[in-house]
């Protein structure tokens, strides 16, 4: 049976928001009412070298140099127009997101890994786009990098040739799982139980 405030909560709430109405804490776990939305807020951010606006109802955005879409207006309906890029990055970290150079048609999505709420929306948005992950050469990187191409066969791993230089910048302290299927630098850093950040393929000229 439902609590009085559980029943109380509004169709729409931010998931922390939503625990401590419930619960007085912010960060406990909760059952909400059926047919209420809990939220993270967090905003989807874009980088296109073809242009891109958002568009709901009468409304359109466009960006300077980036494209911003918060969780909620993608939620009421918000969707992205314009040219459709000819490649679609998708990119953990804020750092590599600003410095990835993008090529004629690219477009780039900052996209932590485990939220596929974005990833799935951005799909749909650029359905047939060729789509490429990059994140860290580590065991949570190819944990995602796994989950998101059972889901999405498409969507393929940047990870770049073997060389000593990529292995020069890789830090120890690595327990991956199996990776016998992997491309042969994410076998070796396996083998060797060592990571790369993704930032540091920068330094050493592999990253695009």
């Amino acid at each position: 049976m439902l609590s009085r405030r559980q029943r109380d909560l509004p169709a729409r709430l931010n998931v922390h928001t939503a625990a401590a109405w419930i619960t007085g804490d912010s960060k406990a776990a909760i059952d909400p009412r059926p047919g209420t939305v809990l939220t993270t807020d967090g905003v989807l951010r874009l980088r296109s070298s073809v242009g891109l606006t958002a568009r709901r109802g009468e409304l359109t955005v466009t960006g300077l140099d980036e494209l911003f879409l918060s969780e909620r207006s993608i939620l009421d309906g918000a969707v992205v127009s314009g040219p459709l890029p000819s490649r679609l990055w998708l990119v953990e970290n804020l750092g590599v997101y600003m410095d990835l150079s993008l090529g004629d048609g690219d477009c780039s999505a900052l996209v932590p890994g485990y939220d596929t709420r974005f990833v799935a929306f951005l799909l749909s948005q650029f359905s047939g786009v060729a789509t490429v992950l990059f994140g860290d050469r580590d065991p949570a990187g190819h944990e995602i990098a796994t989950r998101l191409r059972r889901e999405w066969p498409g969507l393929a791993w940047f990870v770049p040739p073997l060389s000593e230089e990529i292995l020069a910048v890789s830090r120890t302290g690595a327990a991956w799982g199996n990776v016998d299927r992997e491309p042969p630098l994410i076998r070796e850093l396996g083998r060797l139980g060592r990571w790369v950040e993704q930032e540091a393929l920068r330094g050493v000229g592999v990253m695009p």
